[in-house]
């Protein structure tokens, strides 16, 4: 299975500074998303609203102020030859009415070849399942603080919607086979 979970890929006071960039500040740029399940063919429309920012994407490149603030979470890679195709962060409010769990997705129709990085940047509910090709639910992660989860982008995921509080991921596709990445990850010393 190509999906690995790191605790504390960035130390805690990187980790509370991030939460306070993306939670506790007004200004920060969040942009409202009139349904988190996307916008692909595979996606139902499951009407739930949500805030996302894009860092940067294979199209635009850096079109945020903000994408320097992300950086650190790379540093565990240990490499210097990460081509991000798209960084987003996604901000999504309470939900009890919906008992499911978002359409299974890639999140890349166009890309082979590239893995996943998806950081927690606070716990929550709402955790993120993973799939095998048969639509089987094969793992399922806990957003926690200071998580991330690195996977094969091939993989199908969707997430449940958290019940109590707000959930906060980084989600960033990045150019490459996983195998490149997981050989080399070096985590912070705690």
């Amino acid at each position: 299975m190509k999906i690995k979970l790191f605790k504390n890929v960035i130390d805690k006071e990187a980790q509370e500074k991030l939460k306070k960039l993306l939670m506790d500040q007004s200004m920060f740029p969040w942009y409202f998303i009139k349904d988190i399940s996307g916008t692909t063919p595979s996606a139902k429309n499951q009407g739930r609203s949500g805030l996302q920012h894009i860092f940067c994407s294979k199209g635009n490149g850096v079109n945020s102020n903000h994408f320097n603030d992300i950086l650190p979470l790379f540093n565990f890679l240990n490499t210097n030859e990460i081509k991000i195709l798209r960084a987003n962060a996604f901000l999504q409010f309470p939900y009890t009415a919906y008992k499911d769990y978002d359409t299974p997705h890639y999140d890349l129709h166009t890309e082979k070849d590239y893995t996943i990085l998806l950081y927690y940047v606070k716990s929550s509910g709402g955790d993120t399942i993973f799939f095998n090709k048969k639509n089987k639910i094969i793992k399922k992660v806990t957003p926690t603080q200071g998580t991330a989860v690195l996977f094969d982008g091939s993989y199908l995921h969707s997430a449940y919607q958290s019940k109590s509080d707000i959930r906060c991921v980084i989600n960033i596709n990045i150019k490459g086979k996983y195998q490149n990445f997981i050989d080399k990850i070096v985590l912070p010393k705690t």
